[in-house]
C-alpha cells in the first residue's frame, strides 16, 4: 500500500504513501498496522529459517517509520517457546509446499537459532521504533485486554473479545504423516491444505510433537527466563 522498498514483488501501489496514510487514518487518531508477516518470512525455499531470525526486520520498520512520518512507531511483539515455534513453523514449512522430513528440518534448523532476544535488540536498536511491547503467546488469552489496551489506547472499549478458537492451526501427526507420504513431485502446498482440513487437530488427532518431552521442558525452563 506504502510502495516500501524492502517489500519485494509488491504491485505498484494506487495512491502516494501520504494519501495511503489520510486514507487510513480517515477520522481517527492512531494507525495500527497488523501483520505478522511484515517484518519478513521465515524460511528461504529449501525450508531453512533465514538466520538471523528475520534478517530484515530493521530495515523493514526503519522504512515504514521514514514513509509514515508520525514520528517513532510503538511495536507490539508476541512470542512464543522455541519448541513450539519451530513445531509451527515446520507446519508452516508444508503449507508453503517444501516436503521436508522433520529429521531434516531439525538439522537444518537447530533450536539454538530460535533466539528472541536478538530479534528484539536489533528491532531497539532501529531508528524510528518507539515503545516495544512484547508478551509470551502462551498468555495471549489472559492479556488479551492488557495487549488490546496497548495497541487502541487507555480509552478502548474493552468489550472486544478474542476469537474463541484459534483460527489458524498447525498440522497434526496425522496429517504429516499424509504429506510426507506423498510422492516427489507431488503438488505439496494443495495437499498439505487439504491434509490440515482431512485430519484437524483435536481429540482424534493429536497435534504433531516435534520435540521430546524433555527437550520442551529444557527450552520452556530457558524460555521462562
Amino acid at each position: 500500500m506504502l510502495g516500501l522498498k524492502t517489500h519485494k514483488n509488491v504491485p505498484e501501489p494506487t495512491r502516494s504513501a501520504p494519501d495511503q496514510i489520510d486514507f487510513m487514518f480517515k477520522d481517527g487518531h492512531r494507525l495500527i498496522l497488523s501483520d505478522e508477516n511484515f517484518i519478513g518470512v521465515l524460511h528461504d525455499q529449501d525450508g531453512r529459517i533465514l538466520s538471523p531470525l528475520y534478517p530484515r526486520a530493521a530495515p523493514r520498520v526503519e522504512e515504514l517509520a521514514i514513509t509514515l512520518d508520525l514520528g517513532a512507531v510503538d511495536i507490539y511483539l508476541g512470542l512464543r517457546n522455541p519448541t513450539g515455534f519451530l513445531t509451527w513453523a515446520y507446519s508452516q514449512a508444508l503449507l508453503g509446499g517444501r516436503k521436508v522430513g522433520f529429521a531434516e528440518y531439525l538439522q537444518m534448523n537447530p533450536l539454538r537459532q530460535v533466539f528472541w532476544s536478538g530479534l528484539v535488540a536489533r528491532l531497539r536498536a532501529t531508528p524510528g521504533v518507539g515503545h516495544i511491547y512484547v508478551w509470551r503467546q502462551e498468555d495471549y488469552r489472559t492479556m488479551f485486554h492488557d495487549i488490546c489496551g496497548a495497541l487502541l489506547g487507555p480509552s478502548v472499549d474493552f468489550r472486544i473479545a478474542p476469537y474463541p478458537e484459534r483460527l489458524h492451526l498447525g498440522l497434526s501427526e496425522a496429517a504429516i504423516a499424509d504429506v510426507l507420504s506423498q510422492p516427489d513431485g507431488a503438488d505439496i502446498r494443495r495437499i498439505s491444505v487439504a491434509a490440515r482440513e482431512a485430519f484437524p487437530v483435536g481429540d482424534t488427532y493429536p497435534a504433531f510433537a516435534l520435540f521430546s518431552a524433555s527437550d520442551v521442558a529444557k527450552a520452556a525452563a530457558d524460555y521462562d527466563h
